[in-house]
């Protein structure tokens, strides 16, 4: 009897053990390795495109000198004038002048040889007198002449007396080079009035 408990209970032990033993490997075989779940998270580069300002090529153009062509000179303006010293209380009554005109320039004048009205005109201190003149054309070796005679009833006093006009026709002369060939002036009884010359001064119009 003994040994069939013995037995028994062995047997339970046993087969407890099995249970045990089963259970054992179950749960060992139910417990599975989990594959590695890494979240591949992927990689977010924000690619910055690359800005780069293109300044524009700002050159300043320097500007360019032309150099200004020569002004061509086609006409000059010859003015008169008288210098020396009257008497006190003294005045011109009139003058009577002639000079020559250098090759290069002309007078225009009417064919009596009369200059044309404007190109020979009481200026200065004789401002408002009566004028007259005639222009000689050059011949030859003869160069051109002018000739201009002022009157004025109340006279005048010593300084620019007269202007007269000339067209170019090359270079352009010193004032130098119109000579006075002949002067009288007088005093407002017509006497002649001594140590009174004649300045001729010229600019290009």
């Amino acid at each position: 009897m003994k040994r069939s408990m013995t037995l028994f209970f062995c047997g339970w032990a046993i087969a407890l053990a099995g249970i045990s033993g089963c259970a054992g490997v179950g749960k060992s075989a139910s417990t599975q390795t989990e594959p590695a779940k890494a979240a591949a998270t992927p990689a977010k580069v924000a690619a910055t495109p690359a800005k780069v300002a293109a300044a524009p090529t700002e050159a300043a153009a320097a500007p360019i000198e032309v150099a200004a062509a020569p002004t061509k000179i086609s006409a000059a303006e010859l003015t008169l004038s008288t210098e020396g010293e009257l008497s006190p209380g003294g005045s011109i009554g009139s003058i009577d002048v002639s000079f020559a005109v250098p090759a290069g320039m002309i007078v225009k004048a009417e064919k009596t040889s009369e200059i044309s009205a404007g190109s020979v005109v009481a200026s200065g201190a004789a401002k408002g007198a009566i004028i007259i003149g005639k222009y000689t054309p050059a011949e030859g070796d003869a160069p051109g002449i002018v000739r201009s005679a002022i009157i004025k009833i109340d006279g005048f006093k010593i300084g620019e007396f007269a202007t007269v006009k000339l067209d170019l026709t090359g270079s352009l002369p010193q004032a130098a080079d119109f000579k006075i060939t002949n002067l009288a002036v007088t005093d407002l009884s017509g006497n002649k009035l001594e140590g009174i010359t004649c300045r001729i001064g010229l600019k290009a119009k």
